[in-house]
């Protein structure tokens, strides 16, 4: 007979396949359901509850991030994890600000030496977890025990990866879910890249997959981009919907990202979409102008002095979209703000 776990983490699994809305009460009651028998849960039903996590984009609700913490002695010294779940569960802790756990679950799982990948999406699992990790750390300055190796290992995987890219079959087309994974694959190869400061990467800018990877990825390779290519990122930022925006604010967010380059029309896009919002939504939206202000505020006190003309005005104008409460509002916002933009 399934255990209380079990059934739980199957009706979450039916959950996600139906796209409830991520502030529906089941979703929630799901979780809280967990919580309330953490005690009972097993190492292998870790991997399920973190896929579940990232798929509803949860990191940043309270009881699937106390969750995952309570649950890290379960997982922190297991070995023999596959590639794809040590990545999944990286990710995950990454994600909720368990750094070092992060690291230390994908160290103990991971050797260059028996490195056994078949699936894209396993390659961009790993490197999406190696490179928020090193996202990380630039941000934050600071290392631990961890720090070399994670380079070591992202060094390792790169060639392997490289050649996975090169070797894609042109034969699929491109809205097939492998051309999507490659895609993003190959732009998470250059961000990694810049990452480690490796300087062969800029003729990988002009591949036409990169044109078929999200604006995310794009806004992560962007400082290496031509102001065209930039261009065509806010055109594309014009054209998405508040979910969409969402998605990259949250990304940026995950990885403490200090790119400014697109801050003013993501958020101008999020005040501007004619689409409804959930409380959570609204509540993430808040949340990450609040933390763009503070990155912000810091790059104006410890940045380059070049820069200070144009973060004066951008803070300005998230701070007038702050004071108007115009990201609390589950409708669309009366207030435009589509200025001109001071470069």
């Amino acid at each position: 007979m399934p255990s209380i776990i079990e059934t739980t983490l199957h009706s979450l699994e039916e959950i996600s396949k139906k796209n409830v809305k991520r502030n529906s009460a089941v979703l929630a009651s799901k979780f809280s359901l967990l919580y309330s028998f953490r005690n009972r849960i097993l190492s292998p039903h870790v991997i399920h509850i973190a896929k579940h996590v990232i798929r509803n984009n949860l990191q940043l609700q309270e009881t699937p991030r106390l969750l995952l913490s309570h649950l890290i002695p379960k997982v922190i010294d297991q070995k023999g994890l596959s590639i794809l779940d040590s990545s999944i569960l990286s990710y995950a802790y990454a994600t909720v600000g368990e750094n070092h756990s992060s690291k230390k679950i994908l160290v103990n799982n991971f050797d260059i030496c028996t490195l056994d990948i078949t699936s894209n999406y396993e390659c961009f699992s790993l490197l999406r977890a190696l490179s928020t990790l090193l996202s990380i750390e630039k941000h934050d300055k600071i290392e631990d025990e961890f720090s070399n190796t994670m380079k070591d290992i992202a060094k390792g995987v790169m060639e392997f990866i490289w050649k996975r890219i090169q070797e894609f079959n042109s034969k699929f087309v491109d809205n097939s879910n492998n051309y999507t994974v490659i895609c993003e694959l190959l732009a998470e190869y250059i961000f990694t890249s810049m990452l480690l400061e490796q300087t062969n990467i800029k003729e990988l800018l002009n591949h036409t997959m990169l044109n078929n990877s999200s604006i995310l990825s794009k806004i992560k390779i962007s400082p290496l981009m031509m102001p065209e290519k930039k261009k065509q990122i806010m055109a594309e930022i014009q054209n998405s919907s508040y979910t969409e925006i969402l998605t990259n604010l949250r990304g940026m967010y995950f990885l403490k990202l200090a790119n400014f380059d697109f801050t003013e029309y993501l958020f101008n896009r999020l005040c501007n979409t004619s689409e409804s919002s959930t409380s959570m939504c609204r509540s993430e939206a808040q949340l990450f102008l609040n933390h763009t202000l503070d990155l912000i505020e810091k790059e104006l006190k410890f940045g380059q002095e070049t820069k200070t003309r144009y973060l004066n005005s951008l803070f300005d104008r998230l701070l007038a979209i702050k004071r108007t409460h115009s990201l609390e509002k589950s409708h669309r916002s009366v207030v435009k703000w589509n200025y001109p933009r001071l470069i």
